[in-house]
């Protein structure tokens, strides 16, 4: 038995692994699920903390996740973010945007304002490349959960490093 003491989980025999471990903690006044998925039932000691070091970094990847989804929107006609944003600004109706968009403001956009407004919901980990999965992270955005399922999922590598911006649901 060999335990180890993961950020926002705490002690994990990592040489005794479940297929799938689930935590939450807050960030920017959310709560944010983490889930952490393994194939294999042992993980080496430099494979925890690589994991531990990328849970204690989630903040920071945050931020940076958010520059590349911005990024991506102004990428103009070839931007997911940008089909994302204008699929709910069409298919809702602006009294349901209207609980996170202030559509009289005329100082900021529409869309600006629906960007602003993404929040983080989910981190998942697969860090021995469970299910055939080549992402270390997923990083999921939602507007709301109460208004929409769709997603907006950043994939990167272990050094947060973006592989792909994608729309999911």
């Amino acid at each position: 038995m060999k335990n180890f003491s993961f950020i926002h989980f705490g002690e994990i025999d990592i040489d005794n692994l479940d297929e799938y471990y689930e935590a939450t903690f807050e960030l920017d006044r959310n709560q944010v699920n983490i889930i952490i998925s393994f194939e294999k039932n042992k993980i080496d000691y430099s494979t925890a903390t690589l994991i531990n070091n990328f849970l204690s970094n989630i903040k920071q990847y945050n931020s940076q996740n958010i520059v590349s989804i911005e990024k991506n929107y102004d990428n103009g006609d070839d931007s997911t973010v940008k089909d994302y944003v204008e699929f709910h600004l069409e298919e809702f109706y602006m009294n349901k945007l209207s609980q996170i968009i202030d559509f009289s403001d005329k100082t900021i956009e529409v869309e600006k304002q629906f960007l602003k407004n993404l929040k983080l919901i989910r981190v998942a980990l697969s860090p021995d490349g469970v299910f055939g999965n080549e992402n270390f992270a997923t990083f999921d955005y939602t507007i709301s959960t109460e208004i929409t399922d769709e997603l907006i999922a950043v994939y990167s590598d272990e050094n947060n490093a973006l592989k792909d911006i994608a729309w999911e649901s």
